[in-house]
């Protein structure tokens, strides 16, 4: 079995804004991602919350 030391679960902002630096710091990292990849926002538009 395949170990990660960190594992997204979602593709959204989260996971892309941390990606880099864990990368930087050589972590393996892992994106379980069920749809397209980048989340919401960049796929389908965002619904901005008040």
């Amino acid at each position: 079995m395949k170990k990660y030391d960190v594992i997204f679960i979602g593709s959204g902002h989260g996971a892309f804004h941390a990606f880099p630096d864990l990368k930087k710091a050589s972590k393996t990292v892992a994106v379980v991602e069920e749809d397209k990849v980048g989340g919401t926002c960049p796929n389908f538009g965002c619904n901005a919350k008040i």
